[in-house]
This record gives structure tokens, C-alpha cells and sequence, in this order.
């Protein structure tokens, strides 16, 4: 669950910038990895998790960042 807080801080902190596409792309993927990891790729969050976060822009890393804090709070 560590990772998983560490990668909302860093949504939270690409929020307070431009957003630039590179950081987002980066912070999607290590994101992506740590779901399905924890919940497997068939997982109702990891699928949305994807679908949402297609669009590069402070829309899709606020809905990522709101995904990842659903599964901190599941598991807390």
C-alpha cells in the first residue's frame, strides 16, 4: 500500500504543474503496474483505471489519482 500512496502523491503533485505529457506517461505506467499487481488486470479498477487515464491531461490524472485512492481506502 505504500507504493500505491506514493503514486497518489505524485498524481497530486503533477496536478499542481502543467502537466506535462512525458511525467504523466511515466506516472500512468508505474501506476498501472502497481493495480495489477495488487488486483490483477481483469480487475474492475485496474480496467477503469486504463479507461480513464487515456486522456493526458489533468482530467484523466485526477480520475487516476481518485482510483488509486479507492483501492488505498479498500485495502486500509
Amino acid at each position: 500500500m505504500k507504493r500505491i500512496k506514493q503514486l497518489i502523491i505524485a498524481a497530486y503533485a503533477l496536478l499542481k504543474t502543467n502537466v506535462d505529457v512525458d511525467a504523466f506517461r511515466s506516472w500512468k505506467r508505474s501506476s498501472l503496474a502497481a493495480l495489477v499487481a495488487l488486483l490483477g488486470p481483469s480487475h474492475y479498477y485496474t480496467e477503469n483505471f486504463e479507461r480513464f487515464t487515456r486522456e493526458k491531461n489533468r482530467r484523466g490524472l485526477l480520475a487516476g489519482a481518485g482510483i488509486l485512492t479507492a483501492v488505498e481506502e479498500q485495502f486500509a
